[in-house]
C-alpha cells in the first residue's frame, strides 16, 4: 500500500509540474506572439523577418503548451487512477 501511495505521490508532482511548465509556455507564447504582431507593423526588412521568427517561436511555445495539456495529461491522469485503485484495494490473505 505505502509503496503504491508513493507512486501515487510521485505522478501527481509530474502532472503539477507538467501543469506549471505549460502555464509557462502559455505565457511565452503570447508574449512571442504580441511582439511579433507588434513588430509587423514597421515596413523594414530586418523588423518584419524578426516579426516572423517570433511568430513562429509563438507559436511552437503555443503547440507546447497545448501538447503538453491534450496529449501528456492524460497518460498521467490514468496512472494516477490505478495506482489510487491498487492502494485502496482490500488485501486479503488465506
Amino acid at each position: 500500500k505505502e509503496y503504491f501511495d508513493y507512486l501515487q505521490f510521485l505522478e501527481h508532482k509530474k502532472m503539477k509540474e507538467q501543469l506549471k511548465n505549460s502555464f509557462i509556455f502559455l505565457i511565452i507564447g503570447f508574449i512571442f506572439v504580441s511582439i511579433s504582431f507588434i513588430l509587423s507593423e514597421n515596413e523594414s526588412f530586418f523588423y518584419r523577418l524578426i516579426s516572423e521568427g517570433t511568430m513562429v517561436g509563438g507559436w511552437v511555445s503555443l503547440w507546447e503548451a497545448l501538447a503538453t495539456i491534450l496529449i501528456k495529461w492524460l497518460p498521467l491522469k490514468n496512472k494516477l487512477k490505478i495506482f489510487k485503485k491498487i492502494s485502496n484495494a482490500k488485501i486479503e490473505c488465506f
